[in-house]
């Protein structure tokens, strides 16, 4: 059940409720609310293309997960298989003079690379000696066999590496749509609502049949004393955390006198900042998390500033890995 018209905050079911309402009763109301016929065909459409939003979204998770999930496990396999074709190179290695020379030569400093990246690497590597030597009139270590076999394990992590990513950048194409359907038609609804408080009132019954809450059935919990820190703080309250693919939120809470806070981001081991936002709001009543859409997968860092004035307050930070 919606319990505020606080659209900007919606869980993905809240927006679902409110636009099938909307959708499925916008007909009946439009007359009445004088809407132009541009915001009528925007309700009659809005639940649909929320619905098409979310399905999209989470198939294109779905299938972005199993294509990475396919990788690991072949990453795996490939492993076990290149870890036991590498000992038996280096017993042979071991029967050559300057073992260690050739050794070197085939890469074969360190243990076995466990990612699939490194996998490719090593594997490269080990072909370019093979091939040199056979450029050279030299007999390779290993026949041709096994090093055949290692290069179809090479391409094919290389194309599963290029589904995955493949995969990724639709599924974050997909959230970056729904964030955007979500924002318009947030825009969209605000709009609604202001014409329909004017017609109707505030605490009228006919806002709930549009996805809207009368004034009096609004939910509000008891709020705590305010209790926040003096400035210039820091504010006890900053956190990050993924909720989408991509999509990183920011918890804060305000510091005393401050009046807006600035964000910024940067990559784990960069020492320039990007700002985010630079207004975001410290009254009790507004503050809301904020979410930063689009994140490249990375060792990211917030840095949250409360601001009076132009006066910078002390920071808070937050470190997230976005895969």
């Amino acid at each position: 059940m919606l319990i505020n018209n606080n659209f900007l905050r919606d869980k993905d079911e809240d927006r679902l409720e409110r636009l099938i309402l909307l959708s499925g009763n916008i007909d009946t109301y439009s007359a009445e609310l004088g809407l132009a016929p541009e915001r009528i065909a925007w309700a009659q459409g809005a639940e649909d293309a929320w619905q098409a939003a979310l399905s999209t979204a989470t198939v294109e998770d779905g299938e972005m997960d199993d294509a990475f999930e396919d990788y690991h496990r072949r990453i795996s396999e490939v492993y076990a298989r290149y870890t036991a074709i590498r000992e038996l190179l280096e017993v042979l290695i071991n029967e050559f003079e300057n073992p260690n020379d050739l050794a070197h030569a085939y890469g074969f400093e360190g243990p076995t690379p466990q990612s699939g990246k490194g996998l490719i690497n090593a594997i490269d590597h080990w072909r370019d000696k093979h091939e040199r030597m056979l450029t050279a009139g030299e007999e390779p270590v290993i026949g041709d066999a096994l090093m055949d076999e290692l290069v179809g394990y090479r391409d094919e992590l290389r194309e599963m590496l290029r589904d995955a990513e493949t995969e990724r950048e639709e599924s974050r194409a997909a959230y970056k749509a729904k964030a955007l359907l979500f924002a318009t038609d947030s825009k969209q609804l605000g709009i609604l609502f202001r014409i329909a408080k004017v017609t109707w009132g505030d605490d009228d019954s006919k806002l709930r049949l549009l996805g809207f809450v009368p004034s009096s059935e609004i939910w509000t919990p008891g709020q705590p004393p305010l209790d926040w820190p003096d400035w210039p703080g820091p504010a006890e309250t900053f956190t990050a955390s993924i909720i989408e693919p991509g999509v990183v939120e920011l918890v804060y809470s305000g510091v005393k006198e401050s009046t807006i806070g600035w964000l910024h981001r940067r990559k784990v081991g960069i020492v320039d900042w990007t700002l985010v936002a630079d207004d975001l709001p410290m009254n009790a009543e507004d503050i809301v998390p904020f979410r930063d859409y689009d994140v490249l997968p990375a060792t990211w860092e917030y840095r949250f500033i409360p601001m009076r004035g132009d006066e910078h307050g002390e920071a808070s930070y937050a470190i997230i890995e976005v895969e």
